[in-house]
């Protein structure tokens, strides 16, 4: 293909994931700003904890020591 076409099957794939991923810098940014930010960053981390807890047994299952984000 030429390169605009190859330049748009690329935009395509990744204009999605680049907004998935500024939608979540746009939230973490919210909850360290908020009003209430100590009570937010103690209940993000603690479900990031129980996250962790619940995934460990598949990672030593499948092997994986990280999760994948290529999405």
């Amino acid at each position: 293909p030429d390169l605009e076409t190859a330049l748009g099957a690329y935009e395509k794939k990744m204009f999605p994931r680049a907004a998935k991923s500024a939608k979540s810098s746009a939230d973490g940014l919210k909850m360290i700003f908020a009003d209430d930010s100590p009570t937010q960053l103690v209940k993000f981390f603690g479900r990031m904890q129980l996250l962790g807890k619940l995934v460990a047994p598949f990672q030593k299952l499948f092997g994986h020591s990280h999760v994948n984000h290529a999405g």
